[in-house]
């Protein structure tokens, strides 16, 4: 407790006034020494609140890092597996690319087999046509030479001809006679006539492409 000294004092106002004075200040210092006191526990209290709050921010703020650690984490692990799903995905791309480059170019060799034997497939049935139409006009001929010999025996035998005799074409060919129209070769050739009737077994006319073409019967035994 603040202790004042005390004056001497002549008068009895001088004292009263003395008194008051001491009274007034004892009241203001004890007005101080409650408000520090007041001021010492506000601040022991804010100092408890602000000890027991800290652990509970610390604990908040360790939650929210590990939080983001967590959502860092997992973000990491979707873009490596999609990044994964990516590099899969672009693989089986470059395969399957590749796989139908290989078909592609098995495919071309087969178009090209395939070219190659209807190339040769059309070659072989010109040829084929060819020797069909050639064979046509062959057998075409020699029954032109067959007939042709037939109507000059039919000639000699009727009219009583002999081998040797001269043989006359003007009475084989015509529109009242034997054959109404002196055949032509199929092939662009031309008939060689005799001029006498045949011996047996001589064909009574030839073809001038016998040699080239083979337009002469197989055998002429008994004509």
């Amino acid at each position: 407790m603040l202790k004042l000294p005390i004056p001497n004092f002549d008068g009895t106002h001088e004292r009263a006034v003395f008194a008051l004075l001491v009274r007034r200040v004892r009241v203001d210092w004890l007005c101080i020494m409650k408000i520090q006191s007041i001021l010492s526990i506000c601040g022991l209290f804010l100092l408890f609140s602000s000890c027991e709050k800290s652990p509970q921010a610390d604990a908040g703020k360790d939650t929210e890092a590990k939080s983001e650690a967590k959502a860092e984490a997992k973000a990491k692990a979707e873009a490596k597996i999609k990044t994964e799903q990516h590099d899969s995905e672009l693989s089986a791309a470059k395969e399957e690319i590749e796989r139908l480059q290989i078909k592609n170019e098995e495919l071309t060799q087969r178009i090209i087999a395939r070219e190659a034997e209807a190339s040769t497939l059309t070659k072989l049935m010109e040829v084929g046509v060819k020797n069909y139409k050639s064979g046509s006009k062959r057998a075409a001929c020699i029954l032109d030479i067959r007939n042709m010999h037939q109507a000059t025996r039919a000639h000699q035998n009727l009219n009583g001809f002999s081998i040797g005799d001269t043989l006359k074409w003007g009475d084989i060919f015509g529109p009242d006679n034997y054959i109404a129209v002196k055949p032509q070769c199929p092939h662009g050739g031309e008939y060689i006539l005799v001029k006498t009737f045949p011996a047996v077994g001589t064909p009574a006319a030839r073809c001038s492409h016998e040699a080239k073409h083979n337009h002469r019967p197989e055998t002429t035994k008994g004509w």
